[in-house]
Parts: C-alpha cells; structure tokens; sequence
C-alpha cells in the first residue's frame, strides 16, 4: 500500500530565509539607507552562536565580515497543525547589528536603531504581512517587539554575557503567532481567510424564514380576499423543520387562524377570506405571520365596503457571508408596498424606517403623501451575533407603522 499523506510538515527556516532575503533586497535599493545586505541564520541560540564563530575564523573576508545586520530566526518553537492546509506557529526572530560596549543609549540609537534595526524590523512585518505562505496576508500579525540594547542575557544588573559571540544591539520579536500554509512552499495555496473571522470554516446561514409576496383583492367590495403568494423559510438547526403554514389576523377582533393550505404542500398561494360588510366603520391592521416573520397590512371600511387597503407587498433580499468581506458582509433587501384605494380617497404613505438587527439604519418623511413605495436598503454587518431580524417600517400617518420583518440566524459552519 502507498502513503495516504497528502503534505509533509512545513520548513518555517526556508520561509524565513526567502522572507529575510526578500528584506535584504528591499532596502538595498533605498537610498536613504546605508544597508547592503541583511544576513539570515536559523537555529537555537547555541547553534547561531557557533556558525557566527565560525564565520568569523573563515579565511574568506566576504564570509568574515559578512555577519551583520542579521536576522535570526530562533528555532525552538511548535508547529501546531490545524487542518489539512494550515498549521499555527509561534516563534522568536532576532535582528542584531554589530555594536561596542561602550557606547551609551542615544549612540546606539543613532548609530544601530533609526539607520538600520529600525527600518529592517519594519520592512521584515510588511514581507511577512504580505507573504502567501501565511493564511490571513495583508494582515497585522501578533507579536510583542522589544529594543535589546547592549544585547545579552538578562540579570537583575542587567544585560550580563552575549545571546551571540559579539556585542550587538537588537531588536526582539517575541510572541511571532502566523498560520501557515501546510503545502508545499514552492505552491502557496490560495489563503484561507476564515481563519481571520470568529469562525474558522466559514459561516452559514441556517434559518432563514421570510414572507415575500403577499397580495389582498377586494377594494371597492365588501370581501377581502389575502394571498401568500411567494416565501422562503428554511430551518436546519436539527430535526425536520414544520412546513411553512402563516397564519392570519384581520385584525377586526376575530380569533387568529390558518390560512387555507394549497394542494399540492409547499407551494402557493395561501389563502383566507374575510366578508367586511358587518364591520364597522374604520381602519383595521391586520397580519399575516409564520412563527417570526410577518407582514403588517391595512384596510378602511366605509359602509361595510372596502375603500381602502393594502394591496401588494413585494420583498427580495440576498446576503453574502463569505470570508473575504469579513466583517463588512453585505446584506441587501428590496420591498414594495402598495396601498390602493377607491377614487375620492387619499394616499396614505407618510414615512419609512429601515431597522437591522435592532438598530435603525435609515429613516425618512414623504410628503406629500403617496400609495407605493420601493425602497432599496443595503447594509453590512459582521452576523457574529447570530440571530436577525431585518424589518421595513411603512408610516401612515400618526399610528404605528406598518412592518414587514424577516429573520435571518446565523452559525458558524464545524468543517469545510
């Protein structure tokens, strides 16, 4: 039987030493900077402290004195792995340049800091903030940076002995905390940019539950006829969700019902029928509902006949929960409401409120008056808290308005 693995472990060294080289031809070109080259090494203090020593005994001069401004990558860390693609690490890279011990502070930043460990630790975040090799680029990565003057190791006098066998001034990054793409380095995958969210395998919508069209026949007459013409409900929290059925309240102070299912289940309309000739005179709210979405409709009754009433509501909405956008996910909403009426009487829409997740996000006065409105309502969100409900607030006049609500919940996704 062959190997069932699909990638090795990763060579963080490697990166590194692109990323540094990377560095090193980056600011070579600034003229402002007098830095030729920067240096890489890799391993535990002990082994760079060696290989420096080394270098330092090798015969060729370009090799003896070649050692600074040097980036060392130190390898004592753990490789965490994720998933197939991604692995976490968290590793400590020091960035020395060659000093004396008998400098003061202001000598060494002038000398080492602002002309040299400065500018390489700044260009060494923006390689590794680009880098494809790591999930989440153009990214601020943690880390904590500490100036190391004098380099050494820590005593309660202070820095006592060299991390390395010269004096140097340095630069720590300590805390470095990246994911890692786990293929090949010589392949970088496309980065997985959920690992930036609450949710690393993304998120999903399960529960959506939106009445989207809803016509009421009957103006001029003394019977109003409501048809549920167009819905979208789904619910996949567990189990099997219940079939869509609305219910409806006429709002004349008859008990609430069902309205009539069509045959064949799960398509439209839905129906039900009210006879306004024994009605008193006035206007009535009504709503149809299905468990937390509804839409609020009104009707005028003058002598038992109907003068005027809502007679159209149209709603569409879209949403995008993709990573990338994180945490600016659009969500779009369009509704129509339409409100007829027998000739002699008046239009009635007087405002418009715009409420996501709670808050309003766009209100407005017509004036004067009119029978329809469409409103296009776009929005973003970061859908962290899970549970929705987009509402469209028609005014008319001095009374509550009249809403149409729908219900997004949201859940991070367990896998890919």
């Amino acid at each position: 039987m062959s190997r069932t693995y699909t990638n090795t472990p990763i060579s963080v060294p490697t990166i590194f030493e692109e990323l540094v080289s990377q560095v090193s031809a980056n600011l070579s070109t600034d003229a402002d900077l007098d830095i030729s080259e920067v240096y890489f090494k890799h391993g535990t203090r002990m082994v760079i402290q060696n290989a420096l020593i080394d270098d330092s005994q090798n015969p060729t001069d370009a090799i003896k004195n070649g050692k600074y401004p040097l980036v060392c990558l130190i390898h004592q860390f753990d490789e965490t792995p994720f998933d197939a693609i991604t692995g976490e690490i968290e590793v400590q890279i020091l960035i020395c340049a060659y000093s004396s011990p008998y400098k003061n502070s202001q000598q060494r930043l002038d000398d080492n800091y602002t002309p040299i460990l400065n500018p390489i630790y700044s260009e060494l975040r923006q390689v590794i903030s680009d880098s494809p090799y790591f999930f989440g680029y153009n990214q601020a990565f943690s880390h904590t940076k500490r100036d190391l003057y004098h380099t050494g190791k820590e005593s309660p006098e202070g820095n006592d002995g060299y991390y390395l066998p010269d004096c140097i001034d340095g630069v720590l990054m300590s805390g470095v905390k990246l994911k890692v793409n786990m293929d090949p380095i010589c392949e970088p995958a496309t980065p997985n940019l959920c690992l930036l969210t609450p949710c690393p395998y993304g998120r999903e919508a399960y529960y959506e539950n939106a009445i989207k069209g809803l016509t009421i026949e009957g103006v001029g007459g003394s019977t109003l006829r409501a048809l549920v013409t167009d819905y979208y409900f789904v619910d996949s929290s567990g189990g099997l969700p219940p079939p869509f059925a609305p219910d409806i309240d006429w709002g004349d102070g008859s008990p609430v019902s069902a309205m009539t299912v069509p045959s064949p289940p799960n398509t439209v309309p839905f129906t039900s029928i009210l006879s306004t000739a024994s009605l008193q005179d006035g206007f009535y709210i009504g709503r149809i509902s299905f468990d937390d979405s509804w839409i609020d409709f009104y009707y005028l009754v003058s002598g038992g006949i109907v003068v005027k009433c809502t007679s159209a509501v149209a709603l569409s909405y879209d949403f995008d929960l993709s990573c990338a956008l994180y945490p600016n996910q659009p969500i779009n909403s369009t509704m129509t409401y339409t409100i007829s009426k027998v000739s002699g009487q008046s239009d009635i829409i007087v405002g418009y409120t715009y409420d996501v997740f709670n808050v309003q996000k766009f209100t407005e006065t017509i004036s004067p008056a009119v029978g329809t409105i469409t409103k296009t309502m776009q929005y973003t969100d970061d859908f962290t808290s899970g549970n929705y409900a987009i509402v469209h607030k028609v005014g008319y006049g001095g009374q509550q308005p009249l809403q149409v609500v729908f219900q997004i919940k949201t859940q991070c996704k367990t896998e890919f």
